[in-house]
């Protein structure tokens, strides 16, 4: 019994390793793809993320820029207070320096213009400097948007 066993087994042995080394190598594909997948996966999650906050951190900082810039403009005090400044610097991190960068141009100027407009107290020049911002903020905030839509529709990450 024992010896005829081993006869089919050395029969069949063949066939076996060779299902067994197709087996191995089904596993190591599928083990590629699958990591290679939830990697993409995981990298687009944390670039679409990041967009969100940024997005919204954006948001929140050109409001209380433009909120700040008002408000300084309506009182009395002769110097610019230090959390006008501080929001014209959490804007101008947020964007792109690249001047073919529309709207991001668009803000640089207009918060530039802006901190000019207060220097010499202008109040019309404030107010189209400050409707410049919103507008390209507005701009700005819709194509970043749109964007990471479009990211995630499609699982590849868009160029700058």
């Amino acid at each position: 019994m024992m010896a005829a066993l081993i006869e089919l087994l050395k029969a069949n042995l063949s066939g076996v390793l060779a299902g067994a080394l197709l087996a191995l190598v089904g596993v190591a594909i599928t083990n590629y793809f699958s990591t290679r997948n939830n990697s993409k996966n995981i990298f687009i999650g944390t670039v679409t993320k990041e967009r969100a906050t940024w997005r919204g951190e954006l948001r929140t900082h050109v409001a209380s820029f433009c909120k700040e810039a008002r408000e300084h403009y309506s009182s009395s005090k002769p110097s610019i207070a230090p959390a006008l400044h501080e929001s014209r610097v959490h804007i101008l991190l947020r964007l792109n320096p690249n001047p073919t960068h529309k709207f991001d141009a668009g803000l640089i100027k207009g918060v530039g213009d802006t901190m000019q407009a207060l220097s010499v107290r202008d109040g019309a020049a404030l107010e189209v400097a400050l409707e410049a911002i919103e507008k390209n903020a507005q701009a700005l905030l819709k194509q970043e948007w749109e964007k990471s839509k479009r990211e995630a529709r499609s699982g590849k990450v868009e160029a700058a």
